[in-house]
């Protein structure tokens, strides 16, 4: 199975975006990471579902989407 790796500025910007969510209402937060949950779990199940982006921006980085 595959691992998943949060990287750390990946959890910083989670958290901004929660606080910023929270902003405007009480349940979009944890809407939000109902949604990133299932996308993320559907990432794990299917690694191959995404895409690669502008690899010629970032080469010998493997950018995915």
């Amino acid at each position: 199975m595959l691992k998943l790796h949060i990287r750390a500025s990946a959890s910083t910007d989670l958290a901004e975006t929660l606080a910023y969510y929270a902003e405007f209402s009480s349940g979009l937060p944890d809407s939000f990471l109902e949604q990133l949950d299932i996308a993320l779990a559907l990432l794990i199940e299917r690694p191959n579902i995404e895409s690669r982006r502008f690899p010629h921006f970032f080469p010998g980085i493997n950018l995915r989407t």
